[in-house]
């Protein structure tokens, strides 16, 4: 029987946010150690639900369940944080007696109060702590600013091929399929090749990026590598170890290296060409106007699944003031709304100030305005899209909100919604209003793009705005294309 340590430590870090991300914030979403985990995963679009797929049929394959930590998106992991998650890790692995090899699910853009690359600092440890040979395999984020320790000190990485992330099942179980046949005598290298590029969020399932993720699947079946994979990395973090980069894993290191320099090339080839289109709110109601819905508008600038608070009213202040009809809006993170509403009473009128509570110079002032409390209530549901499918999301406490035409969802919790279930939980069907407005960036897509008759994204201020001023960042390596004319 072979032992395998699964473990999963997560966070994509956006360094413009202020604060701290804590054990708390880690307990607001997914915080699991041993058994506990395997339940919860089982089943599910996730990473670990992948593992799980992959391993529990092998017969000779024994589970070890370590920590399975993962926070929303946000600002640097507490130190004590990042060392919970490490000694928990090690633990595992130590206290199970002979372990044959270790899979992780990790991100790749954490950074912590202490370190810039928190996972490749996590993995220079458990490598110091086990032992040169032993296997260490992991899957990364398709966001992830990859360094050279994340290569050096792991056997194999298997980032995500898409964005939005539809594969987190698939990559797990590629990961733990490598897993066992290295602990069975198969070599296999990685190689990567780093960019001086700053890529923004884009969607590989149109453009040059889906052309990108059409060629690496051809070279994965000529058997030229075993999984090749372009990390676009993530622009909020500004670290020593930002920028994309292209990660593939081969039977031969001179053909893993090859591979990824000549997609790292074409990839660095094309950069003057990748762009996303945004639009106006008046261009998007002109476009519109007269014609049956359902409409999604994006709001790409406060997405809390990039760290975003989820508290800007630059796009509902808008709406509002547009006097939009038949719309519906998820979310507004702001407890203090969802307290008064709760105080207010369902079927009750009252004055309200509706978000920018966080950083109101980026996200913008409340909203003041007379809002009809519809409801409150605690909301928790799983996603039914083909994103995260089975994951719980818990809001927390929220309030339905209603200003003018548009029902307004007021939570706790900060959460991307990504999946139109949110609009369900809350009573609101989404195929019968005109306009959806949503806080994401492109997961958002790859449910919406099912139904939406037209999507429209905006580009405003927040915190997952990315910013081309050169000035804002200080520490990631120069020069960097877009910054710098390179």
């Amino acid at each position: 029987m072979k032992k395998i340590v699964v473990g999963m430590f997560k966070h994509e870090t956006n360094s413009f946010v202020p604060g701290l991300t804590d054990r708390n914030a880690y307990k607001k979403r997914n915080y699991f150690k041993g058994e506990s985990a395997l339940s919860f995963y089982r089943g599910t679009n996730s990473e670990p639900g992948g593992v799980l797929r992959a391993l529990e049929g092998e017969k000779d394959i024994e589970i070890v369940p370590s920590v399975f930590f993962d926070a929303t998106p946000g600002a640097k992991v507490s130190a004590d944080m990042w060392e919970e998650a490490k000694d928990g890790i090690i633990a595992a692995a130590k206290g199970a007696g002979d372990v044959d090899g270790m899979l992780l699910c990790l991100h790749g853009a954490m950074m912590t109060e202490t370190t810039d690359d928190g996972e490749g600092d996590l993995l220079r440890a458990v490598r110091e702590a086990l032992g040169d040979g032993f296997p260490i395999v992991c899957t990364l984020d398709l966001h992830a600013n990859v360094s050279s320790d994340m290569v050096k000190y792991s056997t194999a990485l298997f980032p995500y091929h898409h964005n939005p992330h539809v594969d987190y099942a698939e990559r797990g179980a590629e990961a733990a399929r490598c897993l066992t046949s290295i602990m069975r005598g198969e070599k296999v290298y990685t190689a990567f090749c780093k960019l001086p590029l700053l890529l923004e969020n884009l969607s590989t399932f149109s453009g040059l990026m889906a052309e990108a993720e059409k060629e690496c699947r051809a070279q994965e079946r000529a058997g030229k590598v075993i999984s090749i994979s372009v990390c676009h990395g993530f622009v909020p973090t500004d670290s020593s170890v930002s920028g994309a980069a292209v990660i593939a894993v081969a039977k031969d290191m001179t053909a893993a290296q090859s591979c990824a320099d000549n997609m790292g090339k074409k990839i660095w080839d094309m950069r003057h060409k990748l762009a996303r289109k945004f639009y106006s709110l008046p261009e998007a109601l002109c476009e519109i106007r007269g014609k049956k819905g359902p409409f999604c508008f994006a709001d790409t600038s406060d997405n809390p699944g990039g760290g975003g608070s989820g508290d800007s009213t630059h796009l509902l202040r808008a709406m509002l003031d547009a006097k939009v009809e038949n719309a519906a809006f998820a979310v507004i993170v702001d407890p203090e709304t969802v307290e008064k509403a709760y105080a207010v009473g369902a079927g009750n009128t009252a004055e309200f100030k509706i978000g920018g509570k966080t950083l109101p110079e980026i996200n913008g002032k409340p909203v003041e305005c007379r809002a009809r409390v519809l409801f409150t209530i605690n909301i928790s549901f799983k996603n039914t899209g083909v994103m995260q499918t089975g994951l719980k999301y818990d809001l927390g406490r929220t309030a339905l909100l209603k200003v003018g035409g548009i029902d307004i969802i007021v939570c706790e919790n900060r959460f991307q919604p990504l999946d139109p279930e949110v609009f369900r939980a809350c009573g609101i069907d989404p195929l019968s209003k005109d306009i959806l407005a949503v806080k994401s960036s492109i997961h958002f897509r790859c449910n919406y793009e099912n139904f939406a008759k037209r999507i429209f994204e905006f580009d405003l201020p927040g915190l997952t705005h990315f910013s081309r001023d050169p000035s804002k960042y200080k520490r990631c390596p120069r020069p960097v294309f877009p910054l710098d004319d390179i």
